[in-house]
């Protein structure tokens, strides 16, 4: 799964608020949805029951489910870390853009697919 907002960062921002809250909600629901799905797996990828592992097992398990397995041509824990950090930047950066917006008095853009400690939460 390619994020629009990986690719971009670092390079060059978009011009216009438009465009920039596009790239960054388009990154924030791919990647809470990827993050969701993995969470959602009941198996790990060696097909042992999620609810069994524990520590490192458990968070290596969920790191390959979120990144997709590699045995089912996925990326893995690389692509779990992968994802992970992206909905953490475009988080940040939707948080930067709002606090930005506020001291200049300029409209905001909303919370999409906010994932609170307590689960996923639609705006917050």
């Amino acid at each position: 799964m390619d994020y629009l907002i990986s690719g971009q960062l670092g390079t060059s921002l978009p011009s216009n608020s438009i465009e920039f809250t596009s790239m960054v909600n388009n990154a924030l629901v791919q990647s809470a949805d990827a993050i969701r799905s993995g969470y959602e797996n009941p198996l790990s990828p060696t097909g042992t029951p999620m609810n069994m592992l524990n520590g490192a097992a458990y968070t290596n398990a969920l790191l390959s489910n979120i990144g997709i397995p590699r045995n089912q041509g996925g990326t893995g824990m690389y692509g779990g870390l992968q994802t992970l950090c992206t909905y953490m930047l475009a988080c940040g950066m939707q948080i930067g853009f709002n606090a930005c917006c506020c001291y200049h008095n300029l409209p905001q853009f909303p919370y999409i697919n906010y994932i609170t400690p307590n689960g996923f939460n639609q705006g917050l």
